[in-house]
């Protein structure tokens, strides 16, 4: 965590300046990453988002795909659990 970000009481972390409203931002960039971990496949999906103020909300306006993984076979240890070492490696990548 850098200096710059900011926890308070209950736990909770901030990544923005303490001083920022988004009540005076028509347009919010971020960037998104999608994590599918099921039975039988699990793959990661890296997303840039672009939201857009929409009178009192925001919506999604623009959805840019920065990195999709490959589909990977769930991997499994021998006791019928998902082998948390190998799915680590796999999420390294990428």
């Amino acid at each position: 965590m850098s200096q710059d970000d900011e926890e308070a009481p209950g736990g909770r972390v901030f990544f923005s300046n303490a001083g920022r409203s988004l009540e005076g931002e028509d347009e919010i960039v971020l960037i998104s990453v999608g994590v599918d971990i099921g039975s039988s496949t699990s793959h990661i999906i890296f997303s840039r988002l672009v939201l857009e103020r929409l009178d009192n909300r925001y919506v999604v306006s623009k959805r840019e795909i920065i990195h999709q993984s490959a589909v990977l076979l769930t991997p499994y240890a021998e006791d019928r659990s998902i082998d948390v070492d190998a799915l680590g490696a796999f999420i390294t990548e990428q």
